[in-house]
């Protein structure tokens, strides 16, 4: 038997010749196949997407072409009625002459019925003067600048009823050193764009100077940003004097913050810190921001409310508020007072007599008021009663008493009459305590 010769691994078979291969591979056939090789599904697919955006990119250039043309097409068509139109108005006007007085006396015909209209609500003096009291709104808008000149001759006038003498005036207003303006003048550049970060040494040592007055009128406080202002005050309120830290509060921080509520009508979050850190100088604070405000006919309730709410929601001394409170309630009167009046006795202090002898005489003044008194008057009367009622004397509530009978509320006015009624004097209240004192003193005798 011959044997079978086994095939070695590298072993291939004879190569076909070269012209057989060039055939079939001209003609798609490889060997050991019959039909040519398909394409791959990944191949066919890269190829339509290559055909598909062209054709998507060459509808979108035709459409934006048909588009542009459109356009085109209704500017002109525009243009040219626009054009029509001014020239019939034109040839109107020149066939009627009296087109212009016709129109005009259109027009006051129109002018004279509206005022025909408003001529029917009068309103006297009295009527304004008290809706300027009561409402207090700023109709045109002050700067910044405006209220700072107005609050330094003010303090001025102040310093002149003070010194009285003409020479201690004259040494009040001598002028800085050239150097320290200069140098005061860069620091107030630099406060302009200040944001966050180390304040300049040269104003560490301005709450500590004689001449901190100067100092801040020449680095112009009225061009300092909201996040300034509240660094300085933190400044001036460690360590600066409840004199120094009045001056700078009136001066520099209450024209900020009424500047920035009459623009935007709601304060800035660093000017609202700021209010928060003027409390650390509890004198300067009532002196500096809450008796200006009250003094000034102008100010407005939203202002009064955002200054009030630092007041109910801080810890202030009884004494400063309760001397803050007599001061105030002596002014004259708009509907600001009344919100700082109520903010103040809602803090439920134990007030002096004289005090609360203030507030009585403040709310029967308006026994002869003739005109309706706003809400936040009838609201800051029912705090006052429901808080300090027990110390008031027979004449106070007798008073108080007949005052309701003149200015009266529908809702409120039961209220305070009930808690009058029902309330004894002061005076009864001591014989009372009294009477008990010596009963339980007889008692401990006998046994």
């Amino acid at each position: 038997m011959s044997r079978t010769k086994k095939k070695r691994v590298g072993d291939k078979g004879k190569h076909e010749p070269l012209v057989k291969q060039i055939l079939e591979r001209d003609s798609g056939l490889v060997k050991g196949r019959s039909q040519p090789r398909v394409k791959s599904n990944r191949t066919k697919k890269i190829q339509e997407k290559k055909l598909i955006d062209q054709d998507l990119s060459e509808k979108i250039l035709r459409e934006a072409i048909k588009l542009n043309e459109e356009e085109e097409r209704e500017e002109l068509q525009n243009s040219q009625k626009e054009k029509k139109k001014e020239k019939k108005e034109n040839e109107k006007i020149s066939f009627n002459p009296n087109f212009d007085d016709q129109q005009n006396l259109s027009d006051e015909s129109s002018n004279e019925e509206d005022y025909e209209e408003f001529e029917t609500e009068e309103i006297t003096m009295e009527e304004e003067e008290l809706f300027k009291k009561f409402m207090s709104n700023n109709e045109k808008g002050v700067s910044i600048t405006d209220r700072i000149l107005q609050a330094i001759e003010e303090n001025e006038r102040e310093l002149a009823l003070k010194l009285k003498s003409s020479e201690k005036v004259i040494k009040v207003q001598k002028k800085l050193n050239p150097k320290a303006t200069k140098v005061y003048k860069k620091v107030g550049n630099f406060l302009q764009t200040y944001k966050s970060g180390k304040l300049p040494k040269a104003l560490q040592f301005v709450p500590l100077i004689k001449d901190y007055e100067k100092i801040l009128i020449v680095s112009r406080p009225e061009t300092w940003s909201n996040q300034a202002v509240s660094a300085v005050t933190k400044l001036f309120a460690c360590s600066g004097t409840p004199k120094v830290c009045e001056f700078y509060n009136k001066i520099v921080l209450l024209p900020h913050i009424r500047n920035d509520l009459e623009e935007n009508k709601k304060l800035n979050y660093h000017l609202y810190e700021a209010l928060k850190r003027a409390c650390f100088k509890p004198s300067a604070f009532y002196k500096g921001i809450v008796i200006p405000l009250c003094q000034k006919l102008d100010c407005t309730l939203r202002e009064a409310n955002v200054v009030s709410s630092i007041i109910k929601r801080r810890k202030l001394p009884a004494l400063h508020s309760s001397a803050a409170l007599l001061r105030i309630s002596l002014l004259e009167y708009t509907g600001a007072i009344s919100i700082f009046v109520r903010a103040i006795i809602t803090k439920n202090y134990s007030l002096p007599l004289r005090v609360i002898g203030g507030i009585v005489n403040h709310l029967s003044s308006f026994y002869d008021f003739k005109e309706d008194l706003p809400l936040c008057w009838h609201l800051c009367f029912l705090d006052f009663v429901q808080r300090y009622s027990t110390q008031l004397n027979k004449e106070q509530i007798q008073k108080l008493l007949k005052l309701i009978i003149r200015q009266s509320h529908y809702a409120i006015t039961p209220v305070i009459r009930g808690i009058l009624r029902d309330t004894t004097p002061k005076e009864e209240q001591l014989k009372k305590n009294q009477q008990k004192i010596i009963s339980q003193v007889e008692t401990m005798l006998l046994d």
